[in-house]
């Protein structure tokens, strides 16, 4: 594995760990410059659906929510890394080397970019953040790779459900999917809230198979967040020739084309409260355990703690208020993802998917991790 030092914009720094030499296209492209993302033959020649997602100390977590999505038919994911604790690119040395994932590594100096015009309030946000800043660089950098690009947190999964789940080596296809949605800039997935389960340490068998307490959509319907800003509650992905300006860590501003939801509606406020959930949702783990939420507490928001009103009050995350609310509206019980994790499990098991997941069990199983 090599390590690469690019200088995108300004003084911005980034190591980049990936098994192989930037391309010639990316190391003499200017994050402000224009990656050429309508080359169809370029991207004909990567995967159809990439992810860009952002991590801080995420290492117990990372590994199965890749292996689910490699699994379901993501090509590619691009990791930015925000100062954690321990290197995520060596953790993920498997799928690096597999061409599965790129890692990017950077800490305070993406705020050199704050004043620069393409980072400035867009049609899709008000204000730069680690989160908006790394989208914004993913798209820029490697859009021209994919047709759509999705952003996704790890504690977030999507969920297919217009496709029948038959034997863990013939999952659901995110790409067929998404084929539909080529006219449009993208789609809109509503989230699924997820609770607790009543665990306060983390569990070791994993994310999907673990936590089954969710909210129905009448819970949903009543939380604040989702009644003050519904389309906060939805994840994009986004076709890549239609990025323009810059994103939030829910959509991108895509100019005079417009996002749809899963029944090919146009999104608006009035769409967005409208939970769809029939075809395609994200299983949003917002908690997690009592542990693992204290954990996330620490950390922080990669978002919304650096809007003006947050710093201003020095609001850093939700407090354990969210927790209790969470939990006292996850009332019912979601098993979608106990089949998956253990479709998963066993295509990883046969070969089918990066070889992190299976690993990472035993270590759990042995204490050693």
């Amino acid at each position: 594995m090599t390590h690469h030092a690019l200088r995108p914009s300004g003084e911005q720094h980034i190591e980049h760990a990936t098994d192989a030499q930037p391309s010639r296209h990316l190391q003499s492209a200017q994050l402000g410059g224009s990656i050429d993302a309508t080359n169809t033959t370029k991207r004909r020649s990567n995967a159809y659906v990439g992810i860009c997602a952002i991590v801080k100390n995420e290492q117990r977590n990372i590994q199965e929510w890749i292996d689910y999505h490699h699994w379901i038919g993501v090509g590619k994911f691009y990791i930015y890394d925000h100062g954690s604790s321990l290197s995520v690119a060596a953790q993920l040395q498997k799928y690096i080397a597999a061409g599965i994932v790129e890692v990017f590594t950077f800490a305070s100096d993406w705020q050199l970019d704050a004043e620069h015009e393409l980072f400035k309030s867009t049609r899709a946000r008000s204000f730069l953040s680690p989160q908006a800043w790394a989208a914004d660089s993913c798209f820029r950098w490697f859009g021209y790779r994919h047709t759509f690009l999705g952003m996704l947190d790890t504690d977030e999964f999507v969920v297919l459900r217009n496709q029948s789940l038959q034997t863990p080596m013939t999952p659901p296809s995110l790409p067929a999917f998404l084929k539909g949605f080529e006219p449009y800039a993208g789609v809109l997935l509503h989230w699924q809230m997820f609770g607790s389960s009543g665990l306060r340490t983390r569990p070791s068998g994993g994310t999907l198979a673990s936590y089954t307490a969710c909210m129905d959509k009448n819970a949903t319907a009543a939380l604040p967040d989702f009644i003050n800003n519904p389309v906060g509650h939805m994840k994009s992905f986004t076709q890549t020739q239609h990025f323009k300006y810059g994103c939030n860590p829910h959509m991108c501003a895509v100019g005079d084309m417009f996002y749809v939801n899963e029944d090919f509606t146009k999104i608006s406020r009035v769409v967005a409260r409208q939970l769809h959930w029939q075809r395609a949702v994200v299983h949003h783990y917002a908690t997690r355990s009592a542990q693992e939420y204290s954990l996330k507490l620490a950390r922080g928001s990669g978002h919304s703690q650096y809007s003006a009103e947050a710093m201003a009050a020095g609001i850093r995350n939700r407090g354990w208020g969210y927790f209790k609310l969470i939990d006292h509206l996850a009332k019912s019980q979601c098993t979608d993802g106990v089949d998956l994790s253990s479709h998963v499990v066993a295509a990883v098991e046969r070969g089918r998917g990066a070889p992190g997941w299976k690993q990472r069990r035993r270590e759990e199983a042995a204490g050693t991790a």
